[in-house]
Protein backbone atom coordinates (compact mmCIF):
# COMPACT_ATOMS: atom_id res chain seq x y z
CA UNK A 1 0.00 0.00 0.00
CA UNK A 2 2.90 2.18 0.88
CA UNK A 3 4.58 1.77 -2.77
CA UNK A 4 1.44 2.22 -4.28
CA UNK A 5 0.66 5.34 -2.52
CA UNK A 6 4.50 7.12 -3.31
CA UNK A 7 3.79 5.50 -7.10
CA UNK A 8 0.66 7.83 -7.01
CA UNK A 9 2.59 11.03 -5.19
CA UNK A 10 5.64 10.79 -7.77
CA UNK A 11 2.96 10.08 -10.55
CA UNK A 12 0.98 13.58 -9.12
CA UNK A 13 4.02 15.63 -8.82
CA UNK A 14 5.19 14.74 -12.15
CA UNK A 15 1.25 15.98 -13.56
CA UNK A 16 1.79 19.02 -11.45
CA UNK A 17 5.32 19.88 -12.86
CA UNK A 18 4.37 19.11 -16.43
CA UNK A 19 1.61 21.36 -16.21
CA UNK A 20 3.38 24.17 -14.35
CA UNK A 21 6.61 24.03 -17.08
CA UNK A 22 3.28 24.38 -19.94
CA UNK A 23 2.25 27.48 -18.34
CA UNK A 24 3.17 30.25 -20.42
CA UNK A 25 4.96 33.85 -18.81
CA UNK A 26 5.88 36.63 -21.06
CA UNK A 27 9.23 38.08 -20.82
CA UNK A 28 9.71 40.59 -17.66
CA UNK A 29 10.33 43.56 -20.27
CA UNK A 30 7.87 43.58 -23.16
CA UNK A 31 5.60 46.30 -24.63
CA UNK A 32 2.66 45.41 -26.53
CA UNK A 33 2.02 47.42 -29.69
CA UNK A 34 -1.36 45.78 -31.24
CA UNK A 35 -3.60 43.28 -30.68
CA UNK A 36 -5.72 41.34 -33.89
CA UNK A 37 -8.93 38.65 -33.13
CA UNK A 38 -8.16 35.36 -34.39
CA UNK A 39 -10.17 32.07 -34.72
CA UNK A 40 -11.88 30.92 -31.61
CA UNK A 41 -12.33 34.27 -30.30
CA UNK A 42 -8.55 34.08 -29.42
CA UNK A 43 -6.52 37.32 -29.78
CA UNK A 44 -2.69 37.48 -31.00
CA UNK A 45 -0.92 40.07 -29.40
CA UNK A 46 2.45 41.74 -30.59
CA UNK A 47 5.00 43.85 -29.56
CA UNK A 48 8.86 44.21 -28.33
CA UNK A 49 11.06 41.86 -25.53
CA UNK A 50 13.46 43.85 -24.38
CA UNK A 51 16.17 43.37 -21.82
CA UNK A 52 15.69 45.70 -18.37
CA UNK A 53 17.76 48.33 -19.57
CA UNK A 54 15.15 48.61 -22.47
CA UNK A 55 18.04 47.34 -25.62
CA UNK A 56 18.18 44.21 -27.41
CA UNK A 57 14.65 44.57 -28.41
CA UNK A 58 12.89 41.24 -30.42
CA UNK A 59 9.59 40.76 -31.73
CA UNK A 60 7.24 39.25 -29.25
CA UNK A 61 3.86 37.34 -30.21
CA UNK A 62 1.57 35.95 -27.97
CA UNK A 63 -1.71 34.55 -28.06
CA UNK A 64 -4.41 34.52 -25.30
CA UNK A 65 -8.15 33.57 -25.03
CA UNK A 66 -9.04 36.77 -23.38
CA UNK A 67 -8.26 35.47 -20.17
CA UNK A 68 -5.10 33.69 -20.31
CA UNK A 69 -1.90 32.75 -22.20
CA UNK A 70 -1.98 29.92 -24.48
CA UNK A 71 1.33 30.24 -25.88
CA UNK A 72 4.40 33.09 -26.61
CA UNK A 73 7.11 33.24 -28.63
CA UNK A 74 10.13 35.70 -29.33
CA UNK A 75 11.32 36.24 -32.51
CA UNK A 76 14.97 35.70 -33.57
CA UNK A 77 16.36 39.06 -35.36
CA UNK A 78 15.80 38.90 -38.66
CA UNK A 79 19.11 39.34 -40.72
CA UNK A 80 21.11 42.32 -41.16
CA UNK A 81 18.74 43.61 -37.82
CA UNK A 82 20.13 45.02 -34.46
CA UNK A 83 16.80 45.29 -33.26
CA UNK A 84 13.29 44.70 -34.08
CA UNK A 85 9.60 44.72 -33.25
CA UNK A 86 6.46 42.76 -34.35
CA UNK A 87 3.73 45.39 -35.59
CA UNK A 88 1.30 43.76 -37.13
CA UNK A 89 -0.94 40.16 -36.85
CA UNK A 90 -3.15 38.22 -38.96
CA UNK A 91 -4.43 34.69 -39.50
CA UNK A 92 -4.96 32.75 -42.52
CA UNK A 93 -5.71 28.68 -42.13
CA UNK A 94 -3.61 27.23 -39.50
CA UNK A 95 -1.17 30.00 -39.73
CA UNK A 96 -0.37 33.45 -37.90
CA UNK A 97 1.61 35.86 -40.26
CA UNK A 98 3.32 38.57 -37.86
CA UNK A 99 4.91 41.91 -39.72
CA UNK A 100 8.76 42.21 -38.35
CA UNK A 101 9.61 45.98 -38.74
CA UNK A 102 14.15 45.54 -38.26
CA UNK A 103 16.40 48.37 -37.53
CA UNK A 104 19.88 47.54 -39.01
CA UNK A 105 21.55 50.24 -36.50
CA UNK A 106 20.27 51.06 -32.49
CA UNK A 107 20.81 54.91 -33.52
CA UNK A 108 18.29 55.97 -35.64
CA UNK A 109 20.41 58.26 -37.27
CA UNK A 110 22.10 55.38 -38.62
CA UNK A 111 19.18 53.12 -39.08
CA UNK A 112 17.65 51.34 -41.95
CA UNK A 113 14.02 49.89 -41.27
CA UNK A 114 13.71 46.45 -43.01
CA UNK A 115 10.75 44.02 -42.78
CA UNK A 116 9.94 40.72 -42.53
CA UNK A 117 7.09 38.75 -42.90
CA UNK A 118 7.17 35.61 -40.16
CA UNK A 119 4.56 32.36 -40.36
CA UNK A 120 3.65 30.97 -36.95
CA UNK A 121 2.27 28.04 -36.28
CA UNK A 122 -1.51 29.24 -34.90
CA UNK A 123 -1.85 26.65 -32.17
CA UNK A 124 1.89 26.02 -30.91
CA UNK A 125 3.51 29.73 -31.62
CA UNK A 126 6.22 27.50 -33.15
CA UNK A 127 7.96 29.59 -36.26
CA UNK A 128 7.60 27.90 -39.21
CA UNK A 129 9.28 30.53 -41.64
CA UNK A 130 10.54 34.19 -41.91
CA UNK A 131 11.22 35.91 -45.35
CA UNK A 132 12.33 39.07 -46.01
CA UNK A 133 9.87 41.72 -47.73
CA UNK A 134 11.67 42.84 -50.93
CA UNK A 135 10.93 46.90 -52.16
CA UNK A 136 11.59 45.35 -55.87
CA UNK A 137 11.01 48.31 -57.49
CA UNK A 138 12.89 50.64 -55.00
CA UNK A 139 16.45 51.26 -56.25
CA UNK A 140 19.51 52.04 -53.75
CA UNK A 141 19.35 52.45 -49.79
CA UNK A 142 16.24 53.01 -48.19
CA UNK A 143 14.16 52.82 -44.88
CA UNK A 144 10.36 51.56 -44.95
CA UNK A 145 7.56 51.77 -42.25
CA UNK A 146 3.84 50.30 -41.86
CA UNK A 147 1.02 52.22 -39.99
CA UNK A 148 -0.30 50.27 -37.36
CA UNK A 149 -4.03 50.34 -38.53
CA UNK A 150 -5.01 46.94 -39.64
CA UNK A 151 -5.82 48.17 -43.03
CA UNK A 152 -1.96 47.98 -43.83
CA UNK A 153 -1.01 44.36 -43.81
CA UNK A 154 -3.99 42.21 -44.18
CA UNK A 155 -5.04 38.96 -45.92
CA UNK A 156 -6.61 39.51 -49.26
CA UNK A 157 -7.00 36.38 -50.56
CA UNK A 158 -6.50 32.68 -49.07
CA UNK A 159 -2.72 32.83 -50.50
CA UNK A 160 -1.69 36.00 -50.09
CA UNK A 161 -1.18 39.22 -47.62
CA UNK A 162 -1.06 42.92 -48.65
CA UNK A 163 1.49 44.95 -47.20
CA UNK A 164 1.43 48.81 -47.48
CA UNK A 165 3.24 51.53 -46.38
CA UNK A 166 5.96 54.21 -46.83
CA UNK A 167 9.82 54.44 -47.74
CA UNK A 168 12.44 56.71 -47.80
CA UNK A 169 15.42 56.80 -50.02
CA UNK A 170 18.45 57.28 -47.56
CA UNK A 171 19.77 60.07 -49.76
CA UNK A 172 16.66 61.91 -49.91
CA UNK A 173 15.42 61.36 -46.50
CA UNK A 174 12.74 64.29 -46.79
CA UNK A 175 10.30 62.60 -49.64
CA UNK A 176 8.28 59.56 -48.89
CA UNK A 177 7.27 57.39 -50.87
CA UNK A 178 3.67 54.68 -51.29
CA UNK A 179 4.58 51.22 -51.58
CA UNK A 180 2.37 47.88 -52.22
CA UNK A 181 3.61 44.48 -51.89
CA UNK A 182 2.03 41.34 -52.13
CA UNK A 183 3.46 37.88 -50.42
CA UNK A 184 2.38 34.85 -51.53
CA UNK A 185 1.34 32.76 -48.44
CA UNK A 186 2.35 30.40 -47.14
CA UNK A 187 5.80 31.15 -47.30
CA UNK A 188 8.60 29.00 -48.58
CA UNK A 189 10.21 27.25 -45.37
Amino acid sequence: MKTLFTAFAISSLVILTSAAQAATTLPAHHKDYTTSTIDGGHQCKVGISTDADGMHAKGLVYVTDGKAITWSTTLKLPEFTEQARATHCVQSGKSLYVLVQGDTNTAPSLSQTLMNVAQLDATTGKVQAMEYLDLADVKGAFSASVETDASHFRVTTPETIEVTGKYVLTDAPDASHDFTVTVKIPLAK
